[in-house]
C-alpha cells in the first residue's frame, strides 16, 4: 500500500511540475504579447501626437503644443505625454542612444520598455517633431503596463488550481491502479518470500500480470525449486553422514570392548572359579549343612558380579540412537571406573573419582560412557609407569565439568591443535585409529557442550568436558 501511495504521489508531483512549467511559459508568452501590443499602441500614440504638435508649433508656437499635451494627459492617468526640444531631449534621464537619435532624425519613432521597479514596467515611445524638414524635438509618451501583474496573477492562480485538481485526481487514480498492479503483486511476493524463509518451498506463485512482477515471481519459483532440491540433497547427505558417524562410533566402541576384554579375562576368571569350586564342594558334600546357605550366597554374589560386568560391556558395544534421559553422572562414572579397573590394574594404575553423590543431567548415557571410556583408556595408554588417573566432577554455573587427568607423557605443543582431527594419532601403527578424540568431540558438541585440553609434556594431560546441567529438580 505504501508503495502505491508513493507512486501516485510521485505521478501527481510530476504533473504539478509539468503544469507549473507550462504555466510559466504561458505567462511569459501572454506577457510578451501584451507588452508588444502595449509598445505598438504607445508608439502609435506618440506618432499621432508628434504629427499634431509639429503642425501646432509651426502655426501657433509652444502654447498650442502645450494645450494638446495637457488634453492627452488628462484623458488617461496611465498615459503621460511630454515634448522636448532637441537639446533637452539629448539631456533627458531617458537618454537616447545614437541609433535611436538617428532614427528620430530620419523621421521614425523609437519605442522601448523600461522597468520602474519590480514588478512594474512601462512602455515609452518617442516620435520626432519635424519643422521644415528639420528635427526640432520629440514627443515622449509613457504608458504603464498595468495589466502585466494581472496577467501573472491570473495565470498563477489558474496553474495552482489546475495543479491541485490534477494532483488529487492523479493520486486517486494512481492509488486505484497501484492497488491492482503494485500492492497486490507485492503482497503476494512478500508472502512467498516469507514462506521461503520458513522452509516452505511448495505452492508456486502465479501472478498472471505479464510484467516485471511476474518475472520476479517466476525467479522466486525457480529459487524455491532449487532450494527444495538442495534441501532434499542435504537431508540425504546428512542421513548418510549420520549413518557413517554411527558406524564409526560403533567401531570405536567395539575397539574399546576389545581393549577391555583383555582386562576382563582375569576379572571374570576369578568369580567364575569361585562359583565353580563352591558348586563342586556342595556337590561332593564337602560343605556342612550350616555352611550351605553361605556357600549359595557366595555363588549368587559372584554370579551377579559376572552379570554386571557382562552387561556393562554389552551396553558399551550395543549400537543405539541418541536417547537423552535424566541420569546421575556420578553413578555413570563409577560404573565406567569399575569396568576399566582390570585394564588399569595391569599397569598398576589407580582410577580415582572425586564427584558429588548426585550430579543430575539430561544426557545419553551410552554416548557419555563412550566419551569417558575413550578419555580414561587414552590416559591409561599414556602412562608408562604406576600412578593415578583422576576423574573429577564439579558444577560450573549451568554446566557440569568432568575432568580426566593423568600422569602420563603429555602432549607436544605442536600436536595440541590437531588432536581432535579425524585419523590424527601419535601412536604407533596398529595401536590407534586416530578417531577416538574426534568421536568424543562430536558427542560432546551434540550434547551442547565443549571439550578442552591442558597438557604439559612429561607431566601429564587434563581433558575437561563441559556438559549442560538441564536437570529437573
Amino acid at each position: 500500500m505504501r508503495l502505491s501511495y508513493k507512486l501516485s504521489l510521485g505521478v501527481g508531483l510530476a504533473l504539478a511540475v509539468a503544469l507549473g512549467i507550462d504555466s510559466y511559459i504561458e505567462v511569459q508568452r501572454a506577457v510578451a504579447e501584451y507588452e508588444a501590443d502595449l509598445l505598438s499602441h504607445t508608439a502609435q500614440q506618440a506618432h499621432a501626437l508628434g504629427v499634431s504638435i509639429s503642425k501646432l508649433l509651426a502655426s501657433y508656437g509652444d502654447g498650442g503644443a502645450t494645450e494638446v499635451l495637457d488634453a492627452a494627459n488628462s484623458a488617461s492617468r496611465d498615459v503621460r505625454a511630454h515634448w522636448f526640444t532637441l537639446r533637452a531631449l539629448l539631456n533627458t534621464p531617458l537618454a537616447l542612444t545614437d541609433t535611436e537619435v538617428t532614427r528620430l532624425r530620419s523621421g521614425l519613432p523609437v519605442a522601448r520598455l523600461v522597468g520602474l521597479g519590480a514588478p512594474d514596467r512601462a512602455a515609452v515611445a518617442f516620435s520626432p517633431v519635424v519643422i521644415d524638414r528639420q528635427l526640432y524635438g520629440a514627443v515622449q509618451v509613457s504608458q504603464l503596463a498595468v495589466r502585466r501583474s494581472e496577467l501573472v496573477s491570473w495565470h498563477a492562480e489558474r496553474a495552482l488550481t489546475t495543479a491541485a485538481a490534477l494532483l488529487v485526481i492523479s493520486w486517486l487514480w494512481a492509488s486505484l491502479l497501484g492497488l491492482r498492479w503494485v500492492a497486490r503483486p507485492v503482497e503476494q511476493l512478500v508472502e512467498k518470500a516469507v514462506r521461503l524463509g520458513k522452509g516452505d518451498f511448495g505452492h508456486p506463485l502465479e501472478l498472471g500480470t505479464h510484467d516485471e512482477f511476474a518475472l520476479l515471481a517466476s525467479k522466486l519459483n525457480e529459487a524455491a525449486a532449487e532450494l527444495a532440491a538442495s534441501q532434499a540433497r542435504i537431508e540425504r547427505e546428512t542421513q548418510a553422514r549420520i549413518a557413517a558417524i554411527d558406524q564409526v562410533r560403533r567401531a570405536d566402541r567395539l575397539i574399546a570392548v576389545g581393549r577391555v576384554a583383555a582386562g576382563l579375562a582375569h576379572e571374570l576368571g576369578t568369580p567364575l572359579h569361585v562359583v565353580s569350586e563352591r558348586a563342586k564342594m556342595a556337590r561332593a558334600g564337602e560343605v556342612e549343612a550350616s555352611e550351605l546357605p553361605r556357600t549359595l550366597d557366595i555363588i549368587i554374589e559372584q554370579t551377579a558380579r559376572i552379570a554386571t560386568t557382562i552387561r556393562q560391556v554389552l551396553d558399551l558395544a550395543r549400537q543405539q540412537p541418541p536417547n537423552r534421559s535424566q541420569l546421575n553422572l556420578s553413578s555413570l562414572i563409577e560404573s565406567t571406573r569399575e569396568l576399566l579397573l582390570p585394564l588399569a590394574a595391569k599397569k598398576s594404575i589407580e582410577i580415582r573419582v572425586d564427584a558429588p553423590p548426585t550430579a543430575r543431567a539430561l544426557l545419553d548415557g551410552s554416548q557419555i560412557r563412550q566419551v569417558l571410556m575413550n578419555l580414561v583408556m587414552n590416559a591409561i595408554q599414556a602412562m608408562q609407569r604406576p600412578g593415578s588417573i583422576w576423574i573429577r566432577v564439579q558444577q560450573r554455573g549451568s554446566q557440569w565439568a568432568i575432568e580426566v587427568e593423568d600422569q602420563g607423557a603429555g602432549i607436544a605443543a605442536e600436536h595440541l591443535p590437531r588432536i581432535f582431527e579425524p585419523f590424527f594419532t601419535t601412536k604407533c601403527a596398529g595401536e590407534g585409529t586416530g578417531l577416538g578424540l574426534s568421536i568424543v568431540q562430536g558427542i560432546v558438541q551434540e550434547h551442547g557442550g565443549s571439550i578442552q585440553v591442558d597438557s604439559t609434556p612429561g607431566r601429564g594431560s587434563k581433558f575437561t568436558v563441559l556438559l549442560p546441567v538441564e536437570a529437573d529438580t
